[in-house]
C-alpha cells in the first residue's frame, strides 16, 4: 500500500489542486540555454530564489518569470570557472573564502565532508568524473529549471556544483522543468493541439525548435 507522507500530500496539493500542470518535463538541451537563474521574489514559495522541486510542469502566470538574474553572476559559477579554468588556488576565488569561512566559524560538515580540505578534494573529484563521463543522470537525478513567458530556461538554483561544472565543461544538461510561465504554457498547448503547421500563429511557428516542444512537433514541420 502506498504511504501518504507530508512531501506526497505536497505534491498532490500543488500539481493536482492547486495548480494546472503540464506532462513532458524530463528535457535534455545544451548549457548555453540556462542564462538565468531565479531571484527572491513573492511568487516562490516562502519568497525565496527557487521554487519547490515537488513541482513538476506547473502553470504560473504573473511577474515571477522577469525575476531573474544572469547565471555567470552566481559566486557558484564564478569561483568553479576560476578554479578549473583559470587555475586560481580555491583559497583566493570569492567561493572558496566562502567555504572556507563555513568551516572556521561553524563545525559542518558539507556533502559528507568533515574538513575544508575533504571538501575541496570531493569537487576536484566530481568535476573529474563529469569531464571523463558526462552527466550521469541516474547518479545526480536531473537539474531544475523553469521556462518564462519567451521560453527562455531559468536555473532553480539546485544541484549548484552540477550545474556549474556542466557549464564550464559544456555539457548538455538534462533538466527538468518545475513551471512553466502561463503565456509559454499556451503556445505550447496550441502546438500540441495542431495537427497542421500552416494553422500555427507566427509565435507558435517561431517555437517549434525549441527543446521543450520536441513530444508535440511532427518532423515535416521541421524540414
Amino acid at each position: 500500500m502506498y504511504k501518504i507522507t507530508n512531501k506526497a500530500l505536497k505534491y498532490m496539493y500543488f500539481n493536482y489542486i492547486k495548480y494546472e500542470t503540464q506532462k513532458c518535463n524530463n528535457l535534455t538541451i545544451p548549457p548555453e540555454l540556462v542564462k538565468y537563474q531565479l531571484k527572491n521574489n513573492k511568487h516562490t514559495e516562502r519568497n525565496r530564489n527557487k521554487f519547490p522541486t515537488i513541482y513538476r510542469g506547473v502553470i504560473l502566470s504573473g511577474e515571477w518569470d522577469k525575476h531573474n538574474e544572469p547565471y555567470e553572476r552566481s559566486y557558484y559559477y564564478r569561483g568553479l570557472y576560476k578554479h578549473f579554468v583559470e587555475d586560481i588556488p580555491w583559497k583566493e576565488t570569492e567561493y572558496g573564502k566562502r567555504i572556507i569561512d563555513l568551516y572556521e566559524k561553524e563545525d559542518v560538515v558539507i556533502h559528507g565532508c568533515e574538513t575544508v580540505d575533504g571538501f575541496f578534494k570531493s569537487r576536484e573529484k566530481l568535476f573529474e568524473s563529469l569531464s571523463k563521463n558526462g552527466y550521469q543522470i541516474e547518479r545526480s537525478g536531473r537539474i531544475p529549471v523553469s521556462i518564462t513567458r519567451n521560453g527562455a530556461f531559468i536555473y532553480n538554483r539546485n544541484t549548484q556544483h552540477r550545474m556549474a561544472m556542466s557549464k564550464i565543461l559544456s555539457l548538455d544538461i538534462p533538466v527538468r522543468v518545475l513551471a512553466r510561465h502561463k503565456r509559454w504554457a499556451s503556445i505550447r498547448n496550441e502546438i500540441k493541439s495542431s495537427n497542421n503547421y500552416t494553422n500555427l500563429s507566427a509565435t507558435a511557428k517561431n517555437n517549434i525548435s525549441h527543446p521543450d516542444m520536441k513530444n508535440y512537433v511532427s518532423d515535416d514541420w521541421l524540414e
